[in-house]
């Protein structure tokens, strides 16, 4: 009986600490403020490719704002991470696939576990790269066979649990010379996200 008790508080507990994703229409930072109670981090990213960008090239914009709500701890982990990063004085180019805007700075970060604050370098932190990645749905964005080609992190920590790939949405049209053309539609490859708890 005990045995039982156990697994069902084991499972409401699983149930409770869940993350949950929301789709709002927010055009504006106060409509942000006014709509979520707790602290929040901003966050783009382009999932066309896993190509390196500039991290000019990475701008939040409230275009179809995805909200995701993690466990206090999870957050509280990645706010932390953030503010204990260190300055490094090498100085490498700073490509990058990924946004963090966090109490008015700039995080940028790539698959190497490399990060940036305002465009400057600080010392490496792959876990915490790996768990923003993770907590956002970066890699659910991406194919598994891509992901191990082309990122660092995943090969070295593995596929996240609960990772599943979301195929964009194809449609087919015939051609006049009997040909099917498929394409994507409704598939965004710029993406904003709100982590929040």
């Amino acid at each position: 009986m005990k045995k039982l008790y156990a697994l069902f508080f084991g499972c409401i507990a699983l149930l409770y600490s869940c993350e949950s994703v929301d789709h709002l229409t927010i055009s504006n930072e106060n409509e942000l403020k006014n709509t979520l109670k707790n602290e929040y981090m901003k966050i783009s990213f382009q999932s066309e490719n896993l190509a390196l960008k500039n991290c000019s090239d990475f701008q939040f914009t409230f275009d179809d704002v995805e909200i995701i709500q993690l466990s206090k701890s999870d957050y509280n982990a990645i706010k932390k991470g953030l503010k204990d990063s260190k300055l490094n004085s090498l100085q490498v180019s700073n490509e990058v696939d990924f946004l963090v805007e966090y109490q008015g700075e700039r995080y940028c970060m790539n698959h190497l576990g490399q990060m940036f604050k305002n465009n400057r370098k600080l010392n490496d932190h792959p876990e915490l790269v790996y768990l923003l990645k993770n907590k956002s749905n970066y890699y659910n964005r991406f194919t598994e066979d891509d992901l191990m080609q082309s990122d660092t992190l995943i090969r070295r920590y593995g596929t996240p649990f609960g990772y599943h790939y979301e195929s964009p949405e194809k449609a087919g049209k015939l051609l006049e010379n009997d040909s099917l053309l498929i394409e994507n539609i409704n598939h965004r490859t710029h993406h904003n996200i709100i982590l929040t708890y």
